[in-house]
């Protein structure tokens, strides 16, 4: 079947601008030439001139794939690299998994989930050291004893730091706060007297809440 194709009205008579034996260049056409480059910036890899297709990629371990590292939500800081370290009682371990693109870090209690306390057994007189934290202080004497609290200046506990003080023997035990010390408790909450345990076979605990202030429950009197 034969179609009549007719010419147009007007004959184009120029093609952007030029007439004659037509050869157009990109810029005739608003193309971009292809001297005309891609550049990378720090990070990113694959850039060029546009005579050839382009593919960008990432670059690894670029010192600009960077994360904020932030805790209980304040920056630390700003890092490529998160290192964990096994605090007390923890164990840390990691393995990577190239195929998911992460890293499992499993952490690890190695505690047993219950607490020992070891005693620290006195015949005489005794201030406490730094050594007594999370300890058992028993006093074993037939005669009158005196534990005393010393303050931040001498023995700088940490906060929260528990010593228990036991009486063992017959003779008294009197609790005494160091110089500045506050000893806290039911029957002077100003802590600034000294408290005896009560019998034999008693106990009392002192608790860290504050530089020089301690808190002391138990069988007092």
């Amino acid at each position: 079947m034969w179609t009549n194709q007719g010419l147009p009205t007007a004959p184009v008579t120029s093609v952007a601008g030029k007439t004659g034996a037509v050869t157009l260049s990109p810029s005739d056409v608003s193309a971009a030439p292809s001297s005309r480059l891609i550049t990378t910036g720090t990070g990113l890899a694959g850039g060029g001139d546009l005579t050839a297709d382009r593919t960008l990629s990432v670059s690894s371990d670029s010192t600009t794939q960077k994360v904020e590292v932030a805790s209980a939500g304040t920056l630390q800081g700003t890092r490529k690299r998160i290192n964990f370290i096994a605090g007390s009682g923890m164990t840390v371990s990691a393995a990577d998994d190239s195929a998911g693109n992460k890293v499992d870090v499993t952490l690890t209690s190695t505690g047993s989930g219950s607490t020992t306390i070891t005693a620290n057994t006195q015949t005489a007189s005794y201030t406490t050291v730094l050594s007594d934290e999370g300890k058992s202080v028993e006093m074993n004497s037939a005669s009158a004893t005196v534990v005393t609290i010393p303050p931040n200046s001498s023995v700088a506990y940490p906060l929260g730091t528990v010593i228990e003080l036991a009486r063992i023997g017959v003779g008294t035990v009197t609790i005494t706060p160091g110089a500045g010390v506050v000893l806290r408790n039911r029957i002077d909450t100003a802590g600034t007297a000294s408290r005896t345990i009560a019998n034999q076979w008693s106990s009392a605990s002192i608790r860290k809440r504050a530089t020089n202030e301690w808190v002391l429950i138990g069988d007092i009197s």
